[in-house]
Formats: structure tokens, C-alpha cells, sequence
């Protein structure tokens, strides 16, 4: 979908991964898929999560890496893929390639073969560089758009949060790289991250609608404006406003942020639209503040300039009444 397309200079990202060492493969290891008798190198581990641990890994075939998320769940694992083959058409969802089974020390094993996105997640990003409120409420009208398609298939994310979110540094898009907490509308949320649950902040109930997922994406906005590690066990939602309150962005975004922490039923329209209002204001107050910043330096020059006109005249004329 061209509204994905990723405009801010995310350059130069590196994949930041833990080698194979002391993980479940090494790079010794050939994966031999059980059905389909495809090989796989192992070559670096990606990360883990919950059941599944994800490596990058090399076709033997066609010799293309890719990224093998493994577990020892497989309903968790069909019932991923299923759903990746079911988004295939939203360009926001990575793509899934294959799905087959391996044996390792006599364990059985289910992986998933996935698109490898080279660049990094959002939260290690943030980890490493601020983010500029203009980038960050891009990034989250891109979120909220490709939200309204999942949402009009009958299904929530359920687990959204920002290290489910990779900057593809290769097509400078955003994409969604992981699925597994994704439920039908109105079914139970099974997996989520406190940090962006509205339960675990006591701000609504726990349950798979559009308005969970929502309030989810704030809690992404929030943290990426914050700059700091969010903790509903450490923290509470007036702490969050306060922090909020004391940060230099504009009225609009601390009112639309406050006023929605405890709205119960937020509407992903009508907070996309007000995001789409705040990102051109907080893009125009970024221009002048620019703006203000150049102009202060030129007119700190213009004064040294004419502070040293001025002595050197002052110099000169003394000189020539000494003589």
C-alpha cells in the first residue's frame, strides 16, 4: 500500500542480534524441514518471545535469508501462519513463506519461514536516538491507518507494541513483524504487553475491540514522546499525565493524550484525523522553532560582526589622537 511509505531518514540501521552461541542452533547446524525436505543455515539468532525464538537464516536452496521464528507450540505457530496467509495483501504485515516442522536432540520442533526485515525494531531505536515529535506522530498515523484494515477483517492485534513494530531500512516503510497476539473482535486478548494494556493501567477492560488496540497505539505515542520506560506496576496513569504535561509539544497533543488515557470507548477514526490535525501543527512549530534558531544565529553574528566594526573604529581613532 503506498501509504506506508516511510518518509523520515531512518539511515544506516543495523540489525542488532545475539550470536547463535548458546542458543538452540548454532551455526553447525542444518534445519532439514520434515515435510518438505528443505534446508536451512542457521546464521545469527534475531531475538526471542513468550514460546518462539527467531533466527536469521539461509535457503540452501535459493540461498536467500530469511527469518525462521521456532517453537515448540504448534497450534501457536498454525495458527500464526494462518493469519500472516490471510493479511498477505497488506503491505504493513511482513510475509510468511513456509511452514514445516525439524527435529533437533530428538525434540520436534515447528517453524514459521518469514520475510527478514534488515534494520531494527522501535524500541531499540528509541533506545539509541530520540525521537522528534513530528517523526514520532508520522509513525503513528501510518500505525493507525494500517490498524483500520485490520480491523474492517474482524480481528485485533491484541499485543501491539513497539518492538512488534521493524524500520525496514532497505524500502524505508514500517511493517508489523509479529502476529501473535492477534484475536477476532470480541474474543479474549491471550497475549499483551503491560506497558501498552489498558487493564494493566486501569483504563478499560481487557477485551478484543478496535478501541483496545487504540489506546494501545497512544500508550506507543506516549512512550516515544517520553523517551523513558513505561511500568504500570511502577507508574500510574497520573504520573503518565504529568510527565506528559511537563514535556514541550504542543496543547493540542498533551489534550487529545490526557483526555484519551481514560476514554473507554476511543474511536480509531476520530483519533487518526485528530493526529493528522496535531502532526501539521507540531510539523509548523518545529519549522519556526527552526526558523527562530537560524535567526537568533544570524543575528548573534550580525552583533559580533559589528562589535568588532565598532572596536576596530574606536581603535583606530584613539591611535590618531595619540599621534
Amino acid at each position: 500500500m503506498a501509504g506506508i511509505l516511510f518518509v523520515p531518514a531512518f539511515v544506516n540501521l543495523k540489525n542488532e542480534v545475539m550470536p547463535v552461541e548458546n542458543c538452540l542452533l548454532t551455526q553447525q547446524t542444518t534445519i532439514t524441514g520434515k515435510w518438505k525436505n528443505k534446508k536451512y543455515k542457521p546464521l545469527k539468532k534475531l531475538g526471542s518471545g513468550g514460546t518462539a525464538k527467531v533466527y536469521l537464516v539461509r535457503s540452501m536452496e535459493d540461498n536467500k535469508q530469511y527469518a525462521m521464528k521456532v517453537s515448540q507450540d504448534t497450534l501457536s505457530i498454525n495458527r500464526e501462519y494462518q493469519l500472516l496467509k490471510k493479511f498477505h495483501f497488506i503491505d504493513f504485515v511482513v510475509n510468511v513463506f513456509d511452514i514445516d516442522d525439524f527435529v533437533i536432540e530428538n525434540n520436534l520442533k515447528h517453524f514459521l519461514l518469514i520475510e527478514y526485515i534488515p534494520g531494527v525494531n522501535l524500541k531499540d531505536y528509541l533506545l539509541k536516538s530520540p525521537i522528534t515529535i513530528d517523526i514520532a506522530l508520522g509513525i503513528i498515523m501510518i500505525i493507525l491507518e494500517e490498524l483500520e484494515n485490520i480491523h474492517g477483517l474482524g480481528y485485533v492485534l491484541g499485543d501491539l507494541k513497539l518492538e512488534n513494530i521493524m524500520l525496514d531500512n532497505n524500502h524505508k516503510k514500517i511493517r508489523l513483524i509479529d502476529l501473535g497476539g492477534v484475536v477476532e473482535i470480541n474474543g479474549a486478548i491471550k497475549e499483551y504487553t503491560p506497558a501498552y494494556d489498558r487493564g494493566a493501567w486501569r483504563c478499560g477492560e481487557r477485551k478484543a475491540e478496535a478501541s483496545y488496540d487504540v489506546f494501545s497505539v497512544l500508550m506507543m505515542l506516549t512512550r516515544l514522546i517520553i523517551g523513558a520506560k513505561i511500568d504500570p506496576n511502577k507508574d500510574n496513569i497520573n504520573s503518565i499525565i504529568l510527565k506528559i504535561k511537563n514535556k514541550d509539544i504542543s496543547h493540542e497533543l498533551k489534550e487529545l493524550l490526557i483526555t484519551s488515557y481514560r476514554e473507554k470507548n476511543l474511536n480509531l477514526k476520530y483519533i487518526k484525523e485528530k493526529i493528522k490535525e496535531i502532526y501539521n501543527i507540531e510539523k509548523n512549530r518545529v519549522r519556526i522553532e527552526k526558523e527562530k534558531k537560524k535567526n537568533k544565529v544570524i543575528n548573534l553574528a550580525f552583533l559580533a560582526s559589528s562589535v568588532f566594526l565598532l572596536s576596530t573604529f574606536f581603535l583606530i581613532t584613539i591611535l590618531m589622537l595619540v599621534k
